[in-house]
């Protein structure tokens, strides 16, 4: 799953001066997406909590 954070966050261009994939930003960014844009309340087929 971290690969794949990487290198979508290298596909978006979010790179910090270091050069390393900003993974924080890019997360921040799909968060934001689904707070807009999933229906309240709303997991994955098959989800539960495990807490």
């Amino acid at each position: 799953m971290d690969e794949q954070i990487e290198q979508l966050a290298n596909e978006e261009g979010l790179v910090m001066k270091a050069g390393d994939p900003n993974r924080s930003e890019l997360i921040r960014i799909y968060l934001a997406f689904a707070r807009e844009h999933m229906p309240t309340g709303w997991r994955p087929d098959g989800w539960e909590y495990q807490g």
